[in-house]
């Protein structure tokens, strides 16, 4: 079978595919990292057994890992969940994160005790400010379009002239006057980026991952399904780190408010959209992780298949768990995944206070 249960641990980056023959893992509790759990399978049902997270198929397999190991609970399709194991898992604080079976949020179930309403009081006045939406929208897209320029600037050989527009932008970006000005500037960005997106692609593998621009609905080659179902997990995670934080997914400043639409999760994506969703989506192209049987093709749009998703989500899941690179020797370490918490925190923080929001950027 291939991987009921996906999770990836920070200890040694080991996948764990348990099995129906035996526990998930024998290592002793010290050695236990917490990690996010993937449930791929579009059906089945996720109970506790015996302090073991398990996941029963409808074919009778199952697989078991241990409750201590999990930090989330991420369900993707109509894989679902008993309510004794929902209660556990609220109980102890761990999340569970609800996906549609190509990855975007639905929606999470968490224990709302301990949570204040003056976060999101903040957050809904300054929703309503436009000089402050203004300003948060405009950190935002500097940090997207210097990170973007970073991974250009790391990945691609020939790229000065892209490199020079992309630095122009973000200043720019960062001194907007409006937002339909700072849309423009960001699609300025978006699009030289993408332009020189196959310089990016190490050379032997541009025949199996073509390049003709950014196509979102649907996808219509390898390579944009890969960056869609990337983008749309990314966002599930900013999600998670902004209810955590106190904060309302579904209202931003960049991005608009429309019915189900997690419009802050989207905003706290951008700036980490490049050097995490854009970093491993090259990082399984090139070094051949992920390869054209991964990928279905139906009516117009090509989608990563089961395999395919669980390729992308251990790339992923490694990107998480790596640790940001430090900018001062004085900066606090901390892992990709936590980067997204301490941005959603200092949002709330500086929404709370009114000082100014500083984004995160590695150029």
């Amino acid at each position: 079978m291939f991987g009921l249960l996906t999770n990836l641990l920070r200890g040694g980056n080991r996948a764990i595919e348990a099995h129906a023959s035996g526990k998930a893992d024998a290592r002793s509790p010290a050695d236990q990292v917490a990690a996010p759990v993937h449930v791929l399978r579009n059906e089945g049902l996720v109970r506790l057994v015996d302090g073991y997270l398990t996941f029963a198929a409808p074919d009778g397999r199952e697989d078991q890992i241990r409750l201590d190991e999990v930090s989330q609970l991420s369900l993707f399709g109509n894989a679902g969940v008993t309510s004794p194991c929902l209660r556990e898992l609220m109980r102890r604080g761990i999340p569970v994160v609800w996906r549609s079976p190509n990855g975007y949020y639905l929606g999470q179930t968490i224990d709302l005790a301990g949570q204040s309403t003056a976060v999101r009081r903040a957050q809904y006045r300054a929703a309503e400010d436009s000089a402050r939406v203004l300003s948060i929208a405009c950190a935002l897209v500097k940090a997207k379009l210097v990170n973007a320029r970073g991974l250009l600037r790391r990945s691609a050989a020939n790229a000065s002239d892209t490199l020079y527009l992309m630095r122009k932008l973000a200043k720019a970006a960062g001194k907007a006057s409006s937002l339909p000005q700072l849309l423009g500037i960001e699609g300025a960005g978006a699009a030289a980026f993408y332009a020189a997106l196959p310089e990016m692609i190490a050379a032997g593998r541009r025949g199996d991952f073509p390049w003709d621009g950014r196509r979102r609905r649907p996808p219509t080659d390898a390579m944009n399904a890969l960056f869609s179902y990337l983008y749309a997990v990314v966002a599930g995670e900013c999600a998670a780190a902004a209810l955590a934080a106190g904060l309302d997914p579904l209202v931003g400043f960049l991005h608009s408010e429309r019915p189900g639409r997690p419009a802050l999760a989207l905003d706290l994506l951008e700036p980490f959209r490049p050097v995490i969703a854009d970093a491993v989506a090259l990082a399984v192209v090139n070094r051949g992780e992920i390869r054209r049987e991964h990928f279905e093709t139906s009516d117009e749009s090509v989608l990563l298949n089961n395999r395919g998703r669980h390729v992308a989500l251990n790339g992923l899941e490694r990107r998480f768990a790596d640790t940001v690179p430090a900018r001062t020797a004085r900066e606090t370490p901390m892992s990709w995944r936590e980067a997204i918490a301490a941005q959603a925190r200092f949002l709330a923080k500086t929404l709370r206070t009114s000082e100014q929001f500083v984004c995160f950027e590695r150029g």
